[in-house]
């Protein structure tokens, strides 16, 4: 059985709410969303987690480093983990 949760935040940039959806499968995977709507054009909004430096994350995305819309193109695609 998944784990879910949905975080609601409020923010003055924001015509409505930022949602913040986090699934936890039973095989320890955690899916995450962000959903909101800005009300001016953003150049950049970020989204940070904090990790234990004990503890082990992977991702398939851009990375390893920041990898924002004016950027994102220095950034390979593939898997990705918080362990060197």
């Amino acid at each position: 059985m998944d784990f879910h949760l949905i975080c609601k935040y409020k923010s003055s940039g924001m015509r409505g709410p930022i949602l913040v959806d986090y699934r936890v499968h039973p095989d320890g995977v955690i899916a995450a969303g962000l959903s909101f709507v800005p009300k001016y054009d953003l150049v950049r909004y970020g989204f940070r987690v904090p990790i234990l430096p004990q503890e082990m994350i992977g991702w398939y995305g851009r990375g390893s480093g920041e990898s924002y819309v004016d950027r994102k193109e220095s950034q390979r695609i593939g898997w990705f983990t918080s362990v060197d």
